[in-house]
């Protein structure tokens, strides 16, 4: 239901939020970890803050308008989180300013796309908003690009949760908690 839906939004903003501020203040002491975390949380901050917007208002054209800038979180959270996994595992080689800008090919290309998707109708081949009851849906037919922009940032969730996970598995009792967290 949509209570649940923006009760759950609400939680993650607050968490986002809470975290950027826990992060923040100690990023004298983990340094660059601190940094992509504090990132990381902005971006999905970024993300449910339009996402909240484009639910809430009855504006259609405010809706879509919404729908479409809360993709510029959507395509960059998996490369701050690839970005963070190389970090925190200690493959800081592959942290270099031109594999920096290899990760981020794509989702600049994405956004650039949503940004003109009404002269190529590639990320979405259609996108409207239809009345369900007594509020509004955006629904859209997804295009070629949207579905190449998502198996990218879907492989670099996993690759990163990997190398997360396997550094997880060998970590001391302090360190392990503060990769679960």
């Amino acid at each position: 239901s949509l209570s649940f839906i923006m009760i759950s939004l609400g939680i993650s903003m607050i968490l986002s939020i809470t975290l950027v501020i826990r992060v923040w203040s100690q990023r004298q002491v983990s340094g660059q970890s601190a940094l992509l975390i504090a990132a990381l949380m902005i971006a999905v901050l970024w993300w449910t803050s339009w996402y909240v917007l484009e639910i809430v208002t009855p504006n259609a054209e405010f809706k879509l308008f919404c729908n479409s800038v809360k993709f510029v979180g959507i395509a960059i959270v998996p490369v701050i989180w690839m970005l963070f996994g190389l970090h925190y595992t200690g493959r800081t080689q592959w942290l270099s300013l031109n594999r920096i800008a290899l990760l981020s090919i794509i989702p600049c290309i994405t956004i650039v796309m949503i940004a003109t998707n009404a002269s190529h109708h590639l990320f979405w081949e259609t996108i409207g908003v239809k009345d369900v009851g007594s509020y509004s849906v955006t629904l859209s037919v997804k295009g070629i690009w949207f579905w190449a922009h998502s198996l990218y940032s879907y492989v670099l969730i996993m690759i990163a949760s990997f190398f997360l996970f396997r550094q997880f598995a060998g970590s001391p009792g302090l360190y392990r908690r503060q990769l679960f967290a």
